[in-house]
C-alpha cells in the first residue's frame, strides 16, 4: 500500500508595491489540509516603540474564529512579536481551538522559539510560556510573507498608535 502525500492549496496573489518602479511580487497563500486553525498576528512600530498585538485566528476555509487586538505599551520589537504569539496561544487554549499553525513573518521568532534560548530574562520567559501551550495545544510555527499578513497587521499598527 502507498502512502499520499496531501500537499497545500495555493491561492496566488499580487502585491503590487509603488514608488519610483512599481514592482510585482506573486504571493501564494497556502490553505493547510492537516490543520485546522491558523494563527496570524501583527506587533510593533519601532524598537523601542509603541507596540500593539494583534491576531487572526481562521479555519482551514479562512474564516475568522477569533480575532484580538491588546496595546503593549513602548516595548522591544522582540518583546512585542513574542508576547503576540503568546496571547494568541492562551485565547486558542481558552477556546478550545486546536491543533493550531502560528503563521510568523519574523524569522526572529521561529529561529528563538527552535533555539529555546535568550539571554534576556524576559524573552525567555515568553519562550518558555510558548513552548508549553504549543505542547497542550499540539501547534508549530511556520514563516510567512508579511504580504499575507496584512489583515493581522494592520489590527496591531491601529492598536499601537492609540
Amino acid at each position: 500500500m502507498r502512502a499520499s502525500v496531501v500537499l497545500p492549496t495555493p491561492i496566488y496573489s499580487l502585491h503590487l508595491v509603488h514608488g519610483t518602479y512599481s514592482l510585482i511580487h506573486l504571493v501564494h497563500f497556502w490553505l493547510l489540509h492537516s490543520v485546522s486553525l491558523r494563527l496570524a498576528y501583527g506587533s510593533s512600530l519601532g524598537n523601542p516603540g509603541p507596540a500593539g498585538a494583534a491576531g487572526i485566528i481562521r479555519n482551514i476555509k479562512g474564516h475568522v474564529r477569533l480575532s484580538y487586538q491588546v496595546a503593549l505599551g513602548t516595548t522591544t520589537s522582540v518583546i512585542a512579536e513574542l508576547t503576540v504569539v503568546w496571547r494568541g496561544l492562551e485565547l486558542a487554549l481558552a477556546h478550545g481551538l486546536a491543533p493550531i499553525m502560528v503563521e510568523v513573518d519574523a524569522t526572529m521568532v521561529i529561529e528563538l522559539l527552535q533555539s529555546r534560548a535568550s539571554e534576556k530574562w524576559e524573552v525567555q520567559h515568553l519562550i518558555m510560556r510558548i513552548v508549553q501551550i504549543q505542547h497542550v495545544l499540539g501547534s508549530d510555527v511556520r514563516h510567512i510573507f508579511r504580504e499575507e499578513n496584512g489583515a493581522a497587521d494592520h489590527l496591531a499598527k491601529e492598536v499601537a498608535s492609540l
